[in-house]
């Protein structure tokens, strides 16, 4: 009894969400079209400050994933190349065992 109830209402569940898309859907489809355009296509020459803005604005927009990547890449590489400094050890006086010539006493 309790698996049909909680099967009835995930299928309720999901009949909702189709219709909520389909009526989503249809509504962006029936509404008037929308026709902007950019600031530098509305724009009239290339000195209006709008055309400008909207370009320096592009520019940032592509700059900042790059900034990001070689941002996260630099400290990466900072920290690769200083991380052997920090772990090293020093060195102790006890010799290689090959290295010493010493009789056993037996």
């Amino acid at each position: 009894m309790i698996r049909l109830v909680g099967y009835a209402l995930k299928a309720c569940a999901l009949l909702t969400l189709a219709a909520a898309v389909v009526v989503a859907a249809g509504s962006g489809l029936l509404g008037p079209p929308d026709a902007h355009s950019c600031a530098v296509c509305w724009g009239s020459s290339a000195d209006d400050f709008a055309s400008r803005g909207a370009t320096w604005g592009i520019l940032f927009l592509m700059a900042m994933p790059f900034t990001i990547a070689g941002s996260i890449g630099g400290w990466l590489l900072y920290k690769y190349r200083h991380s052997d400094r920090r772990n090293r050890t020093q060195p102790t006086d006890i010799p290689h065992p090959l290295a010493t010539r010493e009789e056993s006493a037996s």
